[in-house]
């Protein structure tokens, strides 16, 4: 709830139902949200702005679960825990980069390429991830997109592409999809898929998509 005394600040009480009267817990120039108890209900945790280090969450291409923490400037940045260390020793990781193809738009393609450890000997299944648009792009981050990874293990290359109509080139570009879906966006797909296919990489005859929006 807001506290006038603290500069239109958000505070953290606890009210004890049944009690009007309500306690209040943390204080200071901050903003607490998101507030959750712990099962046995002896500790809270929540999410606090203030000045000094801020611990923020971030995952990986190859883990997620990692907390770390730094000063607002960047500085001082250092990892705190990865709850997930132990799990990855045992998996097959991916070979990532980021490649760039020719776009029917004349601005070239970003695309995320995620290939079988060492390459995989030769040509390989490739899976086509696509997103919904315009003024949207792929999110690349190990949660979002768990199945990449079970389908790299077993040898499958993974394609992403943040085509014509995606985020982060400008509204015109994002635009220009707006109403053409499939007409603009599936031939630059194609073209990536040709130039994976003519260096080798991929193999055209076993090609799968996937996606959504």
């Amino acid at each position: 709830m807001a506290d006038p005394r603290e500069r239109r600040r958000s505070a953290a009480d606890h009210v004890r139902l049944g009690h009007e009267q309500a306690r209040q817990i943390t204080r200071g120039d901050a903003n607490e949200r998101d507030p959750a108890w712990s099962p046995d209900g002896r500790l809270i945790a929540l999410s606090r702005t203030r000045e000094g280090p801020i611990a923020f969450l971030w995952s990986t291409m190859r883990l997620c679960g990692l907390l770390g923490s730094a000063r607002w400037g960047g500085s001082d940045a250092r990892l705190l825990i990865d709850v997930n260390e132990a799990w990855g020793e045992d998996r097959a990781w991916p070979d990532v980069a980021l490649r760039e193809f020719p776009g029917a738009s004349g601005m070239k393609n970003v695309g995320l390429l995620m290939l079988p450890p060492g390459g995989g000997g030769g040509p390989v299944p490739l899976l086509v991830h696509v997103h919904g648009g315009p003024h949207a792009s792929v999110e690349f981050g190990f949660t979002y997109r768990p199945y990449w990874y079970v389908l790299v293990s077993r040898g499958w290359a993974v394609l992403s592409l943040n085509p014509v109509g995606s985020a982060g080139q400008g509204k015109e570009f994002a635009d220009r999809l707006r109403g053409r879906w499939g007409e603009r966006d599936l031939p630059e797909h194609l073209a990536a898929i040709d130039e994976l296919v003519a260096e080798g990489t991929i193999d055209g005859d076993r090609v799968a998509i996937a996606g959504k929006s």
